[in-house]
């Protein structure tokens, strides 16, 4: 499936104007015609909560200071796993509560959340094969979530027929 195109559609629900609503600006940078071997509903489920997450903390608290409040989103692959980044500009994620994120009904920080967003997330990108995980960050560069996956498999070229030996 094309990561591009499903953080597309999960920035467009998230901001249904475009990818800036307010000062907050939504940077998609994956690569066009990157491709992951994972289910596009899953995966736009899996994005759309950590842009919704990122895009609450930025507008709660704002961008750390001399920054412009932004979401990014990079995608790489690296010895046959796709990483994939969304990192934002806002606050970070607190000590105390970076020990319980994937845990479902703890991890909310918004009056009226049910903590269920990153468990499900995380929920999702295991059964896919891989991790999601809070990288750790410096002081004043916001928060940082990398998506591991198995890359996917190249398809065969149905084009080219096989060579048999000669008899």
């Amino acid at each position: 499936m094309g990561l591009r195109g499903v953080i597309r559609e999960a920035a467009e629900v998230l901001m249904p104007d475009g990818t800036t609503t307010g000062c907050i600006t939504i940077r998609n940078e994956v690569p066009k015609g990157f491709q992951i071997q994972a289910d596009p509903e899953h995966m736009f489920r899996v994005f759309l909560n950590l842009l919704r997450n990122a895009n609450e903390a930025l507008q709660t608290a704002g961008p750390q200071p001399g920054r412009a409040a932004e979401i990014i989103i990079t995608a790489t692959s690296r010895n046959g796993m796709v990483l994939v980044d969304v990192a934002d500009t806002g606050p970070g994620v607190p000590p105390n509560a970076q020990r319980r994120l994937f845990e479902p009904f703890k991890a909310s920080s918004r009056p009226g959340g049910t903590g269920l967003g990153l468990a499900i997330a995380a929920d999702l990108v295991r059964a896919h094969g891989g991790t999601i995980t809070l990288l750790p960050s410096d002081p004043g560069l916001g928060a940082t979530f990398r998506i591991t996956l198995p890359a996917a498999e190249p398809l065969a070229d149905a084009s080219v027929e096989p060579v048999s030996p000669a008899a």
